[in-house]
């Protein structure tokens, strides 16, 4: 017998350490339950072998008999000499005992069976047999041997078989008995740092987000990412290797077909052929496309045979392909047969059609290349598919057309996605090439009320947005976009009949499942609400759009920037800094720059935070520059005095007069009128003259003749009339205009300007300290912090603390606390302690009103309707 048939094969080169994988091969340990069997499960290629041996090699304490199984084992008395022969290379085993002794080529299978199992149940010491490759005798007489020393539990053995297919040895009854440890191919997929180990031993260095595209693309198959990795070697452009590698790379190619495809049948290949078409294939689909009745039998038998297919839920109703495997026939095909893959494509649009599935069905008719069937689906489901938020497949769509340009309903289309994503020139183009061809009149409504949005003409868009009835819509998913752009267009020039639009489109959307429609309608809840001054229900629609994008990846989108906006337009005028400039970097990361107003905003709140938090000159930097750089006319009245408000108040600060006035001259002709510009000219008069004539340039903020554009006006205009009335000796004026601005900065959560108060007013407010009534916590919260400085951010609570504290405003007590969440009544008192600590309060009452100054319990509040 060949040595090296029972020898532990040597490790392969550049062998990455994984000792987690290890640790999950090792036999449970006293406290666990013995589990004899060790069945090492995956397709070729991952790395079975190499792993058990590195294991075997790891654990030297505990002997080792290995057996490379091959054809020639199907029989099984040679399986059986095989087995002997490495059992014999051990040295624990006596040498009386019958392991020791041949098997004659004549010897009856059964016999010498009981023989070597007795023989094993009387080992002195812990013995490990490993049977590599048991898949190749699968099918044969030796599965028999298999099943005798799988039955009994024998005290010593630890068996562990290694096989590209599951062996027929009864694994349920072995798992049920907690006989059985199981490693699969999941376990043995490489992770990307893994596979950065793997690289550094070749000498080959790819940037994290390349290697995750490389893990991405292999599924962590350790065989194709080697393969991979020898190919870099000689890669000139590795960054563009990893982008374009899939299963057309040769070395992958002749693995596959060498380890995979040879191995099928004619039925398994077509059926895989076939289907390879979707990434997830349904058995009801297989038929479909194969027009063989039996393809899900053969699809099961695929997955159990190659290892390569993965059934998706517990019934085989699903079937994931290994997308390397997908990649290399669908070249092949595309090679070979185009005319076939077409076909199949036609058939998978098909069923998508029927199944309800317009993404998929869209997508097989573009690969397809049928573009009358292609416009035909954009036709008649694009409102639909834009309302659940598909813009990628809707691009593609559009993009790959032939006859993109000759189709005025399409390119109407084209435009309205183009503005979803942030590619304004594209839709400028586009439009201007639609000029007045015809389409569908609302889409063009639509085009043109989003179009003016994005370049800040919010006049042209409430204009557009009016011209369209919803009502004299049919479909809801049009309907449901006609209501939203309605609103979006009237957010801040009539925000009450804004809410109802969104209001409108957020109850169809939510009765017919349209998600970013959702997403649209309450982001325009939230600019609504701004407008208006509703502090906590912004807030909360904000938060719910920012819930609902992190869940279905839209992030990016400009409606949860809009979110993130506005959450951090919430905190900064709460004084909370440090929370107004996490939402913004996190808005920063969904690429704003592509939505100009937005891109303008998101960099003003986390100038202005920046400020807020001692780095006063490189925020007012990043504000000024915001200004400077962006287009003002892509930004709306709002925007422009929140921006022109932090700007002037930044560059005063630094003892920058003149920036100050550049500031305020630069938005003197967009905010004429306003309350804003008032204060604006009042305090540059008051700053840099003294001029006490700047009580008649304030007049128009604090009168109330117009309504103020931003609410910060609210506070700022009457604390500047305060401070130039102290100068004068009017303390009684002053007290006024301090408890006007007071009552604002609560009314509306307006606290920042208390936290950039001038010395005088900071004095007469700590003199009068106790007089103010209801708003005397306030003054008291402004009085604790340093003169100048920012309102310092409370420690984070957990999440678990912050469910803790949610309870606490409900009377529950520790035990009642401790059964709703499902924790001991000594947890919830530990999460009591670290609360009261973090919010330096003593007792509960405290916490409680400590935590809503925070604004720790709003989401809790609102929940509960108070």
């Amino acid at each position: 017998m060949p040595r090296a048939k029972t020898a532990v094969p040597h490790a392969p080169a550049q062998l990455v350490d994984r000792p987690a994988l290890r640790e999950a091969l090792d036999v449970p340990g006293s406290g666990a339950p013995w589990r004899p069997v060790l069945l090492v499960s995956a397709p070729a290629g991952y790395g079975k072998t190499a792993t058990v041996a590195s294991w075997v090699r790891a654990r030297p304490d505990l002997e080792t008999a290995w057996v490379s199984l091959d054809a020639a084992d199907r029989d099984e008395v040679t399986f059986w000499s095989s087995v002997l022969a490495a059992i014999a290379t051990c040295p624990s085993v006596p040498t009386a005992s019958p392991l020791r002794e041949p098997v004659a080529e004549t010897a009856e299978p059964a016999a010498v069976r009981a023989r070597v199992v007795d023989a094993l149940d009387d080992l002195p010491v812990p013995l490990r047999l490993v049977l590599d490759d048991v898949h190749e005798v699968l099918g044969s007489p030796t599965v028999d041997g298999l099943r005798a020393l799988v039955r009994h539990p024998l005290r010593r053995l630890v068996l562990v078989l290694c096989s590209r297919v599951d062996p027929p040895l009864g694994l349920d009854r072995l798992r049920l008995a907690e006989r059985l440890s199981e490693i699969r191919a999941a376990d043995l997929r490489f992770s990307p740092a893994e596979t950065a180990a793997l690289l550094d031993l070749e000498r080959i260095e790819l940037a994290p987000d390349r290697i995750a595209t490389l893990v991405e693309r292999t599924e962590g198959w350790p065989a194709a990412l080697r393969l991979a990795a020898l190919s870099l070697r000689s890669a000139p452009d590795p960054d563009a290797f990893v982008a374009e590698f899939a299963g057309d790379d040769r070395s992958v190619a002749d693995y596959l077909v060498d380890e995979v495809l040879a191995r099928l049948s004619e039925r398994e290949y077509r059926v895989l052929v076939a289907t390879s078409v979707r990434h997830v294939v349904a058995v009801e689909e297989a038929v479909a496309l194969t027009g063989d009745p039996g393809a899900a039998d053969v699809l099961a038998d695929l997955a159990a045979g190659s290892g390569m297919l993965t059934p998706l839920d517990r019934h085989g109703e699903q079937f994931h392909i290994h997308e390397l495997l997908r990649s290399h026939i669908l070249t092949r095909l595309r090679r070979r047969d185009p005319e076939h893959l077409a076909a199949l494509h036609h058939r998978a649009a098909a069923w998508c059609e029927d199944h309800d599935d317009p993404v998929g069905a869209l997508r097989h008719s573009v690969d397809a290349g049928d573009d009358d069937a292609t416009a035909d689906l954009l036709r008649r489901r694009a409102a639909d598919l834009l309302a659940r938020g598909e813009l990628a497949a809707l691009t593609d769509a559009l993009d790959r057309r032939s006859t993109a340009g000759d189709d005025p309903p399409l390119d109407l289309l084209r435009a309205v996605v183009a503005l979803e994503t942030g590619r304004l020139d594209a839709a400028d183009e586009v439009l201007a090439h639609a000029g007045s061809r015809g389409g569908d009149a609302v889409l063009r409504d639509l085009a043109d009320a989003r179009r003016a949005a994005a370049h800040g003409r919010p006049g042209d868009g409430a204009a557009a947005a009016r011209r369209v009835d919803p009502d004299a819509i049919t479909g809801p998913a049009l309907r449901g976009l006609a209501h939203a752009t309605r609103g979006t267009a009237l957010a801040t020039g009539d925000p009450a009949q804004a809410r109802h639009e969104a209001s409108r489109a957020l109850e169809i959307a939510d009765r017919h499942g349209l998600p970013y429609l959702a997403l649209q309608a309450e982001s325009t809840l939230g600019i609504a609400r701004t407008a208006e001054g509703d502090t906590l229900a912004m807030v909360r629609s904000a938060s719910a759009v920012v819930e609902r994008a992190a869940r279905h990846g839209w992030m990016d989108s400009p409606w949860s920037i809009a979110a993130l906006a506005i959450l951090g337009t919430a905190e900064l005028r709460r004084g909370r800094p440090a929370r107004a400039r996490e939402h913004a970097l996190r808005a920063l990361q969904g690429d704003p720059a592509r939505f100009p107003a937005l891109h303008a905003l998101v960099t003003t709140i986390l100038g202005a935070a920046e400020f807020d938090l001692g780095d006063a000159l490189g925020g007012w930097r990043r504000i000024r520059h915001a200004r400077l750089t962006g287009d003002p006319a892509a930004l709306d009245d709002h925007q422009v005095a929140f921006a022109a408000l932090l700007e002037q108040e930044a560059a005063f600060a630094l003892g920058r007069a003149a920036e100050a006035h550049e500031a305020v001259r630069a938005v003197a002709h967009r905010l004429a009128g306003t309350p804003e510009l008032a204060l604006l000219e009042a305090r540059a008069a008051w700053v840099t003259a003294g001029d006490p004539g700047a009580r008649r340039l304030l007049a128009p903020a604090l009168e109330g003749a117009c309504p103020p554009v931003v609410l910060p006006v609210l506070v700022e205009a009457p604390l500047l009339d305060a401070e130039i009335a102290l100068s004068r000796g009017e303390r009684a004026t002053a007290r006024r205009r301090v408890r006007a601005a007071l009552e604002g900065a609560d009314r509306y959560g307006v606290v920042r300007p208390l936290h950039h108060l001038a010395p005088g007013v900071r004095l007469f407010l700590a003199e009068h300290a106790g007089s103010f009534g209801r708003a005397d916590a306030l003054v008291a919260d402004t009085l604790a912090l340093p003169a100048g400085a920012a309102r310092p951010e409370p420690a984070a609570l957990t999440d678990r603390e912050q469910a803790v504290l949610e309870m606490l405003p409900t009377q529950r007590s520790t035990s009642e606390i401790a059964d709703d969440l499902a924790v001991s009544v000594n947890t919830v008192k530990t999460h009591i302690r670290a609360i009261y600590a973090k919010l330096q309060v003593d007792n509960r009452r405290h916490a409680v009103t400590q935590a809503r100054r925070r604004g720790l319990l709003e989401a809790a509040d609102l929940a509960r309707g108070g």
